[in-house]
């Protein structure tokens, strides 16, 4: 349910918090050691990624998830941390715009990618598209770090009571990083607080998204109810079939074992226990070359279904297996006899095709089609949702600059929250793919604003330079708060609300959007507090 989809995300984001000040207490100052923990917190990254898809169970998926949340939040505190260091103040304006422009352009040339690999077969799987987002992540950055140089003093040997005392790194950590944000410009405060409403806004997208698309825009029923799970269970199985190439000769074979079984079903031949055993043979040897060597894994899970009384009432468990066996066998004759219907040719001229006796069981099979191709359909909507989104802001990088110059800082950056707040706002009444991808395109302009700006105003007003790294620490930990914040709050809200249509009942993602909206206000609300010099 939407509580747990947003708990996974949060436990990522709740370590982090706790880890991050560890990193920064025990890397300090260090350009070498921030190198190194940029770089193994990257592979850590990359190992999880290639991992995820193959996680046998929620529990890892999750713990995997939130690997990842932890180290890529990790890798960016360093890097926060790192830049300041290398880059002369003069240069720390251009260096943000350079920044910003990778930034929105990594994730376009990603989603853009991807399908163009897919096209071509150099990748089939999802296990192969992590596989490789993971490498690519890894040498990307390997490189990157090999072109930073910094030379800084030998740093004196850390002793076993500060490599290992945990609690204690931890709390001089908080103590010091309170301290430098207590004594620290007012205006740095009020930024933290902008930046902590409106990363709340901005989580609510990169977590939401894709829910949102696949149930409020495309009306696809909550997946993660208990009969729903059985029934594309049985339509994976269903699905193997389908996709193998059945000849003529084949469909004919299948058939007599159509119409033996329903024989006995119907009661014209009384079946004795001998009849059902050798039923159950033949339909499992009709069953093996569709399923290689998982075919007692198939027939674990067929057994497991029969016990559900959803299928069909008042037959026994081994009527109910012969039942399934039989559904998973007639599938790819009903899916040709419904391809023949839409062509509006007869049916009656194929062989084959004869009356189904598990009608009910093949409806629902054929459902649960109609919604992995309709999941599908919305992923690719919500991937093109988040290529529109990082293209605006990709288009916009360059033109920004030259708009601060003349309007200032402050004034571009709330013009591009207000435009992020509209965009939010509007997503309980997008009801189409073209809608969306506007409604992401809007949202976009300010995301060119949110990843540089706040961060370049921060420099300012930090008077000294030794505060700098760890005021950004601070500054990052405003960002990490609100992803646990969100998926407690937005996660309980959307567990409570449901939408009815006619393909069944989901939960309102939309709320997201709206709780997003109200956020970035916020955000908005409290830069308007932040007074900018008049020599800015």
């Amino acid at each position: 349910g939407p509580l747990l989809y947003s708990l996974v995300w949060g436990v990522g984001a709740f370590l982090g918090l706790l880890l991050q000040p560890i990193f920064h207490s025990t890397v300090g100052k260090q350009t070498g050691k921030q190198k190194s923990v940029i770089l193994i917190c990257t592979l850590l990254a990359a190992i999880g990624i290639s991992y995820f898809p193959q996680a046998p169970t929620l529990l890892l998926a999750g713990t995997t998830l939130a690997l990842l949340d932890v180290t890529l939040h990790t890798a960016q505190g360093s890097y926060r941390g790192l830049l300041p260091k290398l880059v002369p103040l003069e240069q720390r304006s251009a260096t943000d715009s350079i920044t910003n422009f990778s930034f929105v352009l990594a994730p376009i040339l990603a989603l853009s990618l991807l399908p163009l690999l897919q096209s071509f077969n150099l990748i089939t799987t999802v296990t192969q598209q992590c596989q490789v987002a993971g490498f690519v992540l890894l040498v990307l950055v390997f490189v990157g770090l090999l072109a930073i140089k910094g030379k800084q003093p030998s740093p004196p040997p850390l002793t076993v009571s500060t490599s290992f005392n945990l609690i204690q790194v931890f709390s001089n950590y908080c103590k010091m990083g309170l301290s430098a944000f207590v004594k620290a410009n007012g205006q740095v405060r009020k930024l933290c607080a902008m930046q902590f409403f409106v990363w709340s806004g901005v989580i609510c997208l990169f977590i939401y998204t894709t829910p949102f698309v696949v149930h409020h825009i495309y009306k696809l029923p909550d997946m993660s109810q208990a009969s729903y799970q059985k029934e594309q269970a049985l339509y994976l199985l269903a699905k193997q079939i389908d996709d193998k190439v059945i000849t003529a000769a084949h469909y004919n074979s299948l058939s007599t074992v159509v119409t033996a079984v329903s024989a006995k079903k119907r009661g014209l031949i009384l079946p004795t226990i001998a009849d059902v055993t050798a039923l159950n043979t033949q339909l499992d040897d009709m069953l093996k070359p569709y399923f290689l060597d998982g075919i007692s894994q198939a027939l674990s899970t067929i057994k497991l279904l029969s016990r559900d009384k959803a299928f069909s009432e008042g037959l026994s468990e081994t009527e109910r297996i012969l039942e399934l066996k039989l559904a998973l066998l007639e599938f790819p004759l009903y899916e040709k006899a419904l391809d023949a219907q839409a062509e509006s040719l007869s049916v009656d001229t194929e062989p084959a095709l004869n009356a189904f006796t598990t009608l009910p069981l093949l409806e629902t099979l054929d459902k649960q089609e109609f919604y992995a191709d309709t999941n599908t359909e919305a992923n690719n909507t919500a991937m093109i949702g988040l290529v529109a989104f990082n293209l605006v802001a990709l288009l916009l990088t360059m033109p920004l600059v030259w708009f601060k110059k003349q309007w200032g800082e402050k004034c571009v950056l709330t013009l591009s929250l207000g435009c992020m707040a509209l965009s939010f706002l509007a997503a309980p009444w997008v009801d189409t793919p073209l809608c969306f991808v506007w409604m992401m395109a809007g949202a976009g302009g300010a995301w060119a604003t949110i990843l540089t700006t706040p961060f370049a105003l921060l420099n300012r007003y930090i008077a000294k330079e030794d505060d700098r790294a760890t005021l950004a620490g601070v500054f990052h930990f405003f960002m990490c708060l609100p992803q646990f914040l969100v998926v407690l709050l937005v996660g309980q809200w959307i567990e409570q609300s449901f939408v009815q249509t006619e393909l069944g009942v989901y939960h309102n993602w939309s709320l997201a959007f709206v709780f997003a909206s109200v956020m970035v206000v916020m955000g908005l609300l409290v830069l308007q507090t932040v007074q900018i010099h008049q020599n800015d």
